[in-house]
């Protein structure tokens, strides 16, 4: 009998979506996603920078949002 390891479920990455390389690093903007990878969009203060990204290489982030968290069940 083997044990199952429970499946890391990717969200989806979509234009608009606020990522950061796995790796860490600055957050990005996917502008487009294609069968090449994401191309991602961010500044370095002092231009802005653009590149074709793997999705692989690619997490979602909340750094630089103002996203809010719901957590069903809490008050």
């Amino acid at each position: 009998m083997s044990t199952r390891l429970p499946q890391c479920i990717q969200p989806a990455l979509e234009p608009g979506s606020v990522v950061q390389l796995r790796s860490g690093g600055h957050p990005m903007v996917i502008e487009a996603v294609g069968d090449d990878g994401a191309t991602c969009v961010w500044s370095d203060k002092s231009r802005i920078r653009r590149e074709v990204l793997s999705v692989d290489v690619l997490k979602s982030s909340t750094t630089g949002t103002d996203a809010i968290i719901i957590i069903p069940g809490l008050n």
